[in-house]
């Protein structure tokens, strides 16, 4: 592989090392493991120059969103959260209120925000995620980086929560009010028929609708938090990345504020979505919206299509097409390989 991606795995090492070797903290000594699990998530690599395929965005005629917006049940689980969160109910031991996304705190969409979210309504996150969103802080100072997770109060028994974002000051844990969310996108009316409840895969297909409501909000990149940084990411904007099979991932993507591409995929997402299948709400929406508007046929898409000076394969209303090797570069099917014995530094070989 590319020297970029070995130094992507030097930087991985260091932030395993210094968890791993963490004093004065009861982060457990099991950690090390914890992130070798990181092993089965897309290793999230980008190169220090990127191009920045930017489009001029139409005014959206959006409600500024308020805390005269909260709703009226601000004071007690509303109906989505105790839905969500019946199966999570545990005691906490150390009780972090998180402030409410777009009611005590609204990102700017002058700058640059990276998204991450926890859809299952877990109040102490796994610290896999923690990992995710510490890389994307680190590695971004100047961008503003939010963790949304869905339960108002998290557990902050080992201290993490709070001693973050005293590292970060660009870091941003929030609670999230899907009514305020959703509010004002085609993806409302999807949320309050309350058709997403009967999903077989609840707490994906809400992760599938929260990334892109976040992104129709405000803009911005999303990430999910199976992934690590490892390089800057800012000058990254309007893209999405090739998946495997013909499909374009919908792990890793930016939009700006109106761009076609995100709406055309909240309003395919209002309108098809599918209860029974995993990857129709998300994968299948993204792969389709993007063929259909730039014409694309799956003989189109593959590991073979020649990469254009700029690291991107193709282009279209603004948005770019990035290999698959800039943000998956092992493929799912070959997960299992990372936990060969002896591998060592020869996993980037893979």
């Amino acid at each position: 592989m590319s020297k970029w991606l070995v130094s992507g795995y030097d930087e991985l090492l260091h932030i395993i090392q210094r968890y791993s070797n963490m004093k004065g903290t009861n982060f457990p000594k099991f950690a090390l493991s914890a992130y070798v699990l990181l092993s089965m998530m897309s290793l999230v690599v980008f190169i220090s120059k990127q191009p920045q395929c930017t489009v001029n965005c139409r005014n959206m005629n959006t409600a500024e969103l308020s805390r005269n917006l909260r709703s009226e049940y601000a004071e007690e689980d509303v109906w989505w959260r105790k839905f969500i969160c019946a199966k999570h109910l545990h005691p906490q031991l150390v009780p972090l209120k998180l402030p409410v996304l777009y009611s005590d705190v609204t990102p700017s969409r002058h700058k640059y925000n990276i998204f991450l979210v926890e859809s299952s309504c877990v109040r102490r996150p796994a610290y896999r995620s923690i990992c995710s969103v510490e890389s994307y802080a680190r590695q971004n100072p100047t961008a503003d980086v939010w963790y949304v997770m869905i339960t108002p109060e998290a557990d902050n028994a080992d201290g993490l929560l709070t001693e973050l974002p005293k590292r970060y000051s660009n870091l941003r844990l929030v609670s999230a009010d899907l009514d305020l969310l959703f509010r004002g996108l085609p993806t409302y009316k999807l949320f309050s028929s309350r058709l997403w409840m009967k999903s077989r895969w609840l707490e994906i297909h809400l992760s599938d609708m929260m990334r892109l409501a976040l992104l129709g909000q405000t803009g911005g990149l999303f990430s999910d938090t199976d992934t690590v940084c490892m390089r800057d990411v800012t000058s990254l904007t309007n893209f999405v990345g090739l998946g495997t099979k013909g499909m374009i991932n919908n792990a890793v993507f930016h939009f700006h504020l109106g761009n076609q591409i995100l709406e055309k995929n909240l309003r395919r997402q209002n309108e098809i979505f599918d209860v029974e299948e995993r990857g129709t709400n998300g994968l299948m929406v993204m792969t389709n919206v993007i063929k259909e508007a730039c014409n694309f046929t799956i003989a189109d898409i593959g590991e073979d299509m020649p990469v254009m000076p700029d690291m991107s394969v193709k282009r279209c209303l603004g948005v770019c097409l990035m290999p698959s090797k800039a943000f998956y570069p092992i493929p799912m099917s070959r997960c299992g390989d990372i936990f060969m014995e002896n591998l060592g530094e020869d996993l980037m070989k893979l």
